[in-house]
């Protein structure tokens, strides 16, 4: 409608131009860039340069409009996008809540194709695996979180877990140091590295990470039970020693008692 009512009112003004030169004709000389010089008439130099105004007016009022219904279709899309998502991710929480592991999963699968950065649903997937005991393609599923967000220390830990799980501690120490590397200060991932090395019976290392928890604890009967672990780290180690063959036994007893000493 509004074009219309533009065209309407060009006409008119180019009506009322022409027919105002046809009252007062008027010769006039049009000086175009490079000095060229062409002879018209002054009531069509006048309708010519409000044509082309109106022209120009006319394109940047429609681009602007077309930009703003670029604008809105692309907004609308993202909201249908989401509404589409929001509900898949419903269908999938339903089912998983439900037992039904094999339909979540393939609801979660869908959402991720469509958004691959929801980290949460990642875990989902880890976490439906392992109930089905397929560790490997859990393990798989938290290397594909770590890829969307590296500096992620919860993924860390789910993946040295798992590593954990699946007795693989040269990797689960290697991604415990990871996230420790990204925080110094996380508690869990101390603890869990220190588990791995009381596992595998890897004193000195344990002890090592008990010291780092020991200064991160707060709270007196905290502190109390992890100085106990501490010095019973440091007991098992000095027996270790007292029981470990192919040494001087009189070496051996001076370094196991060296390891009495709590500080």
């Amino acid at each position: 409608m509004l074009i219309r009512l533009l065209l309407i009112i060009i006409l008119i003004v180019i009506s009322l131009f022409c027919w105002l030169s046809f009252l007062n004709p008027a010769d006039v000389d049009f000086h175009f860039f490079g000095g060229k010089v062409i002879p018209t008439d002054l009531s069509i130099l006048m309708i010519s340069s409000f044509v082309l105004g109106a022209m120009l007016v006319f394109i940047s009022t429609l681009t602007r409009d077309a930009k703003r219904a670029i604008e809105g279709y692309q907004k609308s899309r993202q909201v249908k996008k989401g509404q589409l998502l929001k509900e898949e991710l419903n269908r999938g929480m339903d089912h998983f809540l439900r037992g039904n592991l094999a339909k979540a999963k393939t609801h979660f699968a869908e959402v991720l194709k469509r958004d691959p950065s929801q980290i949460d649903l990642y875990f989902r997937l880890s976490e439906i695996d392992v109930k089905e005991g397929n560790d490997e393609e859990a393990l798989h599923w938290l290397e594909r979180a770590r890829l969307i967000d590296i500096r992620n220390v919860d993924i860390l830990l789910r993946e040295a877990e798992l590593c954990q799980r699946m007795k693989r501690f040269d990797e689960a120490i290697r991604t415990l140091n990871r996230a420790i590397g990204l925080d110094e200060t996380n508690l869990k991932a101390l603890k869990c590295l220190r588990g791995i090395y009381l596992e595998g019976r890897k004193w000195e290392e344990a002890i090592k990470a008990q010291k780092s928890i020991l200064k991160l604890t707060k709270g007196k009967k905290a502190e109390e039970e992890e100085t106990c672990f501490y010095l019973g780290l440091k007991y098992e180690h000095a027996r270790d020693l007292l029981n470990r063959g192919g040494e001087d036994p009189r070496f051996k007893r001076s370094r196991a008692c060296s390891y009495f000493n709590p500080k």
